[in-house]
């Protein structure tokens, strides 16, 4: 009985008592009923990003599902939500460019089920939540995680908005929290890629990048850098392949510049997978085109095969980057 009374007081609850946010008894942790609040508003806030393809709306095809789909319609949240899991996350914070890192950071897996239109569709969503501490302020944040998730990758909802947390009472994006916690030094984004598709970047035209990709079939221009990482050299592996034998280094990130277009919605930070890495999204032309205006620097790895990091060096000349192109080995 005093188990089912500390659970129900734990969870916020509407006027009839039905609960908002149910927290599964064998999550693995618990929550202050401060961080449930703060859970909920950060998936109220993030609302436009929930997504699903026709076929999870409408399973069985039906014509009036899939018109009401058509219409203008919004994702409308069904409650109640569900805390699945709630388990620690110990790389978040690794990689960011801050003399201040994120204290006792857990991962929550929330279920939630919305419709839209006349269809239905759910998401199990990852949620960053973790402490800060700068001196005599201490707070509590809450954050989207791997925010591609909440739509589905192949989906555009997941460029809709720059994914929005909460530390303590005020609401901010993830490059608001990188100026709060004061970048340690100069902030750097790099993107690994082919040589010939570095040259491109040199020459300064958003029509030479355009590429519709599996991913972002909807935002042909969109881009994705890491910030002081080389999370993914080599694409992420261990062997050498052309794909990625090159780099565009942003060499100076301007946080007055990238907060402009996140409030413009062009371009933006966020966390990646676990949390250890921030990444930054380049949305739309416009966002790319004003990227292009940064200082940059176009660089080839020449690591070993067997080398366990990168030795980036210096583009040669454009005329031998644009040399019949390398042969994939695979």
């Amino acid at each position: 009985m005093g188990l089912f009374l500390l659970f129900f007081l734990l969870v916020p609850q509407t006027v009839s008592g039905e609960p908002l946010l149910a927290l599964d008894p064998d999550a693995g942790d618990t929550l202050t009923p401060a961080e449930i609040a703060q859970v909920q508003e950060v998936i109220s806030i993030n609302q436009p990003l929930l997504g699903a393809a026709q076929r999870e709306y409408c399973p069985k095809g039906r014509s009036p599902c899939l018109a009401s789909l058509r219409a203008p319609a919004t994702s409308e949240i069904i409650e109640p939500l569900r805390i699945e899991s709630i388990w620690p996350e110990t790389k978040a914070g690794s990689e960011w460019p801050t003399r201040v890192r994120p204290s006792n950071p857990r991962r929550l897996q929330v279920r939630i089920h919305w419709r839209k239109g006349n269809g239905r569709a759910t998401r199990s969503i990852p949620l960053l939540i973790f402490g800060l501490s700068d001196g005599p302020r201490k707070e509590n944040c809450v954050f989207p995680l791997e925010h591609w998730e909440w739509s589905g990758m192949g989906r555009s909802e997941r460029f809709a908005i720059p994914p929005r947390g909460i530390c303590g009472e005020k609401q901010l994006n993830v490059t608001d929290l990188l100026l709060r916690l004061v970048p340690d030094r100069p902030i750097w984004a790099i993107r690994f890629l082919s040589p010939e598709e570095g040259a491109k970047w040199t020459g300064g035209s958003t029509e030479d990048l355009h590429r519709e990709g599996t991913w972002t079939t909807d935002h042909p221009y969109a881009k994705f850098f890491f910030l002081n990482s080389m999370r993914w050299w080599r694409g992420g592996g261990s062997t050498p392949s052309p794909r990625y034998a090159g780099a565009i280094r942003l060499t100076n990130l301007p946080l007055v510049d990238l907060q402009a277009l996140s409030q413009s919605r062009d371009a933006f930070l966020n966390f990646y997978e676990e949390g250890a890495q921030i990444e930054l999204t380049i949305v739309t032309r416009e966002g790319l085109a004003r990227v292009l205006r940064w200082p940059m620097e176009f660089l080839v790895d020449r690591a070993a095969d067997d080398a366990k990091g990168p030795d980036l060096q210096p583009a040669p000349p454009l005329s031998e980057v644009a040399a019949p192109p390398i042969k994939n080995p695979e």
